[in-house]
């Protein structure tokens, strides 16, 4: 923080509960949902893990407690422009739960209103976030579903809850961006087409093009994606960060691509051979234990 300070800078605070949760918060108390790690490409595919049940109060005491604090420190840096919503979360900050028909057995064994439960702590969360950082755009990663495809009515209800209250600083990002062809086939995707006039979006790609370019697929795609959102931001994965080139490349994509607009953008990549429709994607999912993120 300090060197982003020095060279004026921006930074995006995020809270990682879920599996990250401290081993401490269920001895005092809160109730853990056990799962397996889904990710196929994750080196710990298939372990057994945890995650606190979302709404349980002795989780959200604590993690409210820790999120109060770094709050006190830094909600007057100017450094920092948004914070990442997370409260019902598991393995990494976009807001998946276990979804397995395991998974789904142990959510109505839980409470049969689980959903609503989940709907209540989500808004709940967002209200928290918004005073503890009262100038920081509020930044749900909206990958996917919160339980799947069956819960479509329930992401947005939490998206409109946001939207409505904090229509100025409410944010939806997706981390799924990718460049192997035009994503207007991936439901997160659609999900920013439709409300990118209304609220501010953002996106992190799904991969790193430094030893995952097969995953990720060409700057060009990526970008071409990148402006058809509309998107306010991009994250890149840290060795991408880290490389001057990489990220000088993708930079003058970005200018390039809003100078002309998404169309002209996509003529000039149909010309050159670059373009590739949903069609053209062959990309088959490497094998459990594949590099995590």
């Amino acid at each position: 923080m300090e060197i982003v300070r020095k060279y004026k800078r921006f930074y995006k605070l995020t809270f990682m509960p879920g599996e990250h949760t401290p081993d401490f918060v269920y001895q005092k108390g809160a109730k853990a949902f056990k799962t397996r790690v889904p990710n196929p490409l994750s080196p710990d595919y298939g372990k057994e893990t945890q995650l606190p049940v979302p709404w349980d109060e002795t989780f959200q005491k604590y993690f409210f407690r820790t999120v109060g604090e770094f709050s006190k420190r830094y909600k007057g840096d100017p450094g920092l422009i948004a914070v990442t919503l997370t409260i019902a979360n598991a393995e990494f900050s976009e807001w998946n739960l276990p979804k397995s028909k395991e998974d789904m057995a142990q959510w109505e064994k839980l409470d049969p209103l689980y959903r609503d439960k989940i709907k209540a702590t989500w808004t709940a969360a967002i209200d928290q976030f918004a005073q503890l950082f009262p100038n920081q755009q509020l930044c749900l990663a909206a990958s996917s579903n919160p339980l799947g495809s069956d819960s479509n009515n329930l992401a947005e209800e939490i998206l409109e809850y946001g939207m409505t209250k904090y229509p100025d600083r409410f944010t939806i990002q997706t981390n799924q961006l990718y460049g192997r062809a035009e994503n207007t086939r991936n439901s997160a995707f659609t999900r920013i087409l439709k409300y990118k006039d209304r609220v501010h979006n953002g996106f992190q790609n799904l991969a790193g093009f430094q030893g995952s370019a097969d995953r990720q697929g060409t700057p060009e795609m990526t970008i071409y994606n990148f402006v058809l959102g509309g998107a306010d931001y991009l994250e890149v994965w840290d060795e991408d960060g880290q490389n001057v080139n990489t990220t000088q490349k993708l930079l003058d994509l970005i200018t390039e691509a809003r100078q002309l607009g998404p169309e002209k953008f996509k003529e000039k990549l149909v010309r050159e051979g670059k373009f590739r429709t949903a069609d053209e994607d062959h990309y088959q999912p490497n094998q459990p234990g594949g590099k995590k993120k």
